[in-house]
């Protein structure tokens, strides 16, 4: 694992999981953002993609995770929207619990659900972007090209998939984008080509080659 800042940014979102960024594209050269999830029992994001980003997701304590994704790897092109202007993708789901990693190739449809039993909420749910590009300004609620946080006067459904689509990542909690409002009941087979770990490996190493040896002031050493 890379090395964490000291004094990371914090980002609470409406399903109310936390999510702490511990290393972001200003101190990965650009390569990656990395971020601990704070989830409360039931918590998860709604169905979504990055048009240009691959994700990992990495539980580190115990937990019960359900990650769902897409049967098939048919990765979408910037300007498509699947169920609107693209085919509505086959979806899967599985659980994954501490130690397990999966990842996510850009373009595909993917979203998690916090099952574990345990009411109290879970820590040590990592997440990492490659590259992170708007995600910072998604997380904080930038709703336009100028840095304005003002609520657009839109239906909230519609409001939170222009808003994230602004930054290549579509959110969509109608369902409309895997074709059924109650997504998390997905059940099925997920496509996959492996967990991508070597690749992650060498993003953390290249995100530390380029970093001061000595840390600046807002590091630490974990």
């Amino acid at each position: 694992m890379p090395r964490f800042l000291k004094n990371p940014r914090q980002f609470t979102t409406a399903g109310g999981d936390v999510l702490v960024m511990l290393r972001t594209p200003g101190d990965t050269c650009g390569l990656y953002e990395l971020s601990e999830t704070i989830a409360p029992n039931d918590a998860g994001p709604p169905p979504h993609f990055h048009f240009a980003s691959s994700e990992w997701f990495l539980p580190t304590e115990p937990s019960t995770f359900r990650i769902y994704g897409t049967q098939e790897a048919n990765p979408l092109t910037p300007g498509q929207l699947p169920g609107v202007n693209a085919p509505t993708p086959k979806m899967g789901s599985l659980v994954i619990g501490k130690g397990e990693l999966v990842y996510s190739p850009k373009g595909t449809v993917h979203f998690w659900h916090n099952e574990s039993p345990n009411r109290e909420d879970i820590r040590g749910f990592y997440n990492i972007w490659n590259p992170a590009n708007g995600v910072n300004d998604w997380f904080a609620g930038v709703s336009d090209v100028n840095g304005s946080t003002a609520v657009l006067p839109l239906p909230a459904p519609q409001a939170t998939t222009l808003q994230t689509a602004l930054w290549g990542v579509p959110h969509d909690p109608t369902g409309t984008f895997v074709g059924r409002s109650d997504y998390r009941n997905i059940r099925g087979p997920v496509a996959s080509d492996g967990n991508h770990l070597q690749e992650l490996q060498e993003l953390f190493d290249r995100g530390e080659a380029c970093y001061p040896k000595s840390g600046p002031t807002n590091t630490k050493k974990v």
